[in-house]
């Protein structure tokens, strides 16, 4: 049955239902956290169970609920589940869908041994019962193990601690496996989205005495008795879920990165499902953020093309402006040229004329057969070729290219 999205409750139904079931069933049933829901007892005066209530139930002992304070009192409030940190609608549906499921299913269980664990469970025992080694007493996981890095202290517990964790997520028809490339870390696919998920212990940090220290270590700052603080394991566990953000182009938050601890009120033994919702929902945070980080690609691109294009456009009307100008500096040097070549013509038919006149005074013969008749006839063939506008007789000088 589907969590609706808010819904309003009385006072007395609170109470009926934590002494109903343990706090963590009704708090799954409201959609909320257990930490909500105490606080929620707290500020609407609802008495909880004490420690060990409920192994007293199971026991056939009696234990009678506390009484309900000013039982006249059936105020009515307001409940908000668990918001699903996602905008799509169509994603949203698909993570309460997911969720529904795991809170409805009698999965992750921890086993009591590993007789039956999941296969790469028994290769992780076998691979971390050898040699290993670390910093400061934690194991590195070896290739091909699943990613624990705890103490061998902890490794036995680590390893049923993953072994209910993957049985589960294959039950609910999630796929398992390892990053291709170093480190090899475990992950799971859910709704498309790669997400990598491990047990890590707490470090503690430990002040060890030093037997050999130097009896000068006092002059030079350093404790005369050799004490020095060392990082050791603190044998709590931690449950880490990841979105592999190194692959996919910078994307990162904050908010893409979950831890369960394991406390002595709740030991990750019984924390399981809830590290499985938690898994779903950094999937879906991880698929939108991803899908928000892609399309803000896309949208890069896109004004990047459109600069480009701009660009481009800019480029060829420059190219173009220039052509003009330099097909007009053209035309216009033609233009001077020609005039020139006018100006030539006509200066060099006036000095024809000139020259010709003073043969003719000088009483030589000037007749078209005559030496200055046949000068004057090469003459102004050549003002006729420097002229623009009359037509050029041919000339030798037409085939001057030679080599």
């Amino acid at each position: 049955m589907a969590i609706p999205r808010r819904y309003t409750i009385t006072r007395h139904v609170l109470y009926d239902l934590v002494w109903s079931k343990p706090l963590e069933k009704v708090a799954a049933e409201l959609g909320i956290r257990e930490a909500e829901l105490v606080s929620l007892c707290i500020e609407r005066k609802v008495p909880r169970p004490a420690s060990g209530y409920w192994r007293l139930k199971v026991l056939g002992k009696t234990a009678e609920p506390y009484p309900l304070p000013e039982p006249d009192n059936d105020s009515e409030f307001e409940i908000r589940p668990q918001v699903i940190a996602v905008g799509d609608p169509l994603l949203r549906r698909a993570v309460a869908k997911e969720m529904i499921r795991i809170r409805e299913s009698k999965l992750f269980a921890v086993a009591d041994d590993l007789r039956n664990c999941h296969t790469l469970v028994s290769r992780s025992q076998h691979l971390l019962s050898g040699e290993l080694w670390g910093d400061h007493g934690m194991i590195s996981p070896p290739k091909g193990s699943l990613t624990i890095k705890v103490s061998k202290a902890n490794i036995r517990r680590s390893l049923l601690l993953m072994d209910a964790v993957l049985k589960g997520f294959e039950d609910l028809g999630y796929e398992i496996g390892f990053e291709e490339s170093w480190p090899h870390r475990t992950l799971v696919k859910v709704m498309g989205v790669e997400v990598l998920f491990g047990v890590r212990e707490y470090w503690a940090m430990e002040e060890r005495h030093n037997k050999n220290a130097d009896p000068l270590a006092g002059q030079y700052g350093l404790p005369r008795e050799g004490r020095r603080i060392q990082l050791v394991p603190a044998g709590r566990l931690r449950l880490v879920v990841d979105y592999d953000h190194s692959s996919k182009g910078g994307l990162w938050s904050k908010s893409l990165h979950r831890q369960f601890d394991d406390t002595k009120k709740k030991p990750l033994e019984v924390r399981l499902k809830a590290f499985a919702l938690g898994v779903v929902d950094m999937a879906a945070r991880s698929k939108e953020a991803l899908a928000k980080a892609e399309e803000r690609a896309r949208e890069r691109e896109r004004q990047e093309m459109e600069a480009r294009t701009r660009e481009q456009a800019a480029r060829q009307q420059r190219e173009e402006k220039l052509a003009k100008i330099l097909n007009e500096r053209e035309r216009v040097d033609g233009l001077i040229a020609e005039s020139e070549r006018w100006a030539k013509s006509h200066r060099l038919r006036d000095y024809i004329k000139a020259k010709m006149a003073r043969a003719e005074a000088q009483g030589k013969e000037v007749g078209p057969n005559s030496a200055a008749g046949k000068w004057r006839k090469w003459a102004l063939d050549q003002a006729d070729r420097l002229d623009p506008l009359e037509k050029s007789p041919p000339s030798i000088l037409d085939n001057a290219d030679i080599d």
